[in-house]
């Protein structure tokens, strides 16, 4: 079985300046506005975001020259990505910048930092290292588990019966995925238990003494649904997406729906144990005669933290 281990780093915001080269114009007629990149803390975490792109085109966002994440600028010419731990905070010697379209000599521009915290509270940076870690550590022991199982349940498959049908094959992935998810997620909840240990019940004591419930909501379900999955739609009103969350506590989740032209945020509140659903409409590109749309849903606060959650639609458009 696979092992991985992530550690999170305390880390000093500082930023350095990137040569990038001279910028070009758009191809319209039209004056282009200057393109603007800044870095600012987001939570545990930064929101790297970037302005003045043209409508429709490509825009990318890279980290010392390796790509961190972009998509399709929409209307308004902003676009925003998260940077994940792993891909490396802002440091010394360290550089961001975003440049537009894929195509060489598309405009560029470096990224800066904006009201970035002018020290590391070590205590915060344990916590949030304990929570990284935990998250990481369900993540990929699901990951793992699943892997192990699965090639095992189709070894024995095979063994039986050589030659699975499509259908057979996927009935056997499926069994595989939920042994692994059972075994991935009680390696990946023990692993995170021990490591969290006196840092986690000292947190829960802080925020029960200053009146902070929000990290007290547990999410145990989370399903996504797009309505309609199949067969005809009007395109001209979208797919709706239902995510429904089971949860335990009283208090705030944040959460954000990733769409493929951004990030949409937002929060639900819990008061006691309960069940709540959050929609969000999916545009469908006008004039389409079929569509295939995705959405995720993650939860951005709490013990639930990293939680997601997805579903697609793949739709013919009524005439």
């Amino acid at each position: 079985m696979l092992r991985r281990r992530r550690t999170a780093l305390g880390i000093v915001p500082v930023v350095t300046a990137l040569a990038i080269g001279p910028l070009t114009a758009w191809t319209s007629a039209a004056a282009a506005p200057a393109v603007e990149c800044s870095i600012r803390p987001n939570g545990s975490n930064y929101l790297i975001s970037g302005s003045g792109f043209e409508p429709g085109k490509a825009v990318n966002f890279y980290r010392n020259g390796q790509p961190i994440g972009g998509g399709t600028v929409p209307a308004d010419g902003t676009y925003s990505v998260g940077l994940r731990p792993d891909q490396g905070a802002p440091g010394a010697g360290v550089g961001f910048f975003a440049k537009e379209g894929l195509e060489p000599g598309g405009r560029a521009t470096t990224c800066t930092i904006i009201d970035a915290p002018s020290a590391c509270d070590g205590a915060k940076a344990e916590t949030t290292g304990y929570r990284l870690g935990r998250t990481e550590g369900l993540k990929d022991g699901r990951e793992d588990g699943f892997a192990d199982t699965y090639r095992k349940s189709y070894d024995d498959a095979v063994k039986k019966r050589p030659g699975l049908t499509a259908d057979e094959c996927k009935a056997v992935q499926d069994k595989g995925f939920a042994d692994g998810y059972k075994v991935g997620y009680e390696e990946g909840f023990k692993e995170g238990k021990a490591k969290g240990g006196k840092v986690g019940k000292k947190e829960g004591e802080e925020d029960r003494r200053k009146g902070n419930a929000s990290r007290n909501v547990v999410v145990s379900q989370l399903q996504v649904k797009a309505d309609p999955a199949s067969g005809e739609a009007d395109c001209a009103q979208g797919i709706r997406f239902t995510a429904t969350l089971v949860g335990s506590g009283t208090g705030t989740v944040r959460y954000h729906w990733e769409r493929t032209s951004g990030k949409v945020s937002g929060t639900v509140e819990f008061a006691g144990d309960g069940t709540k659903t959050v929609t969000d409409q999916a545009a469908v590109p006008a004039g389409s005669a079929t569509a295939t749309v995705s959405q995720k849903f993650v939860v951005d606060s709490g013990p639930s933290q990293g939680k997601t959650g997805q579903a697609s639609a793949s739709v013919t458009c009524k005439k």
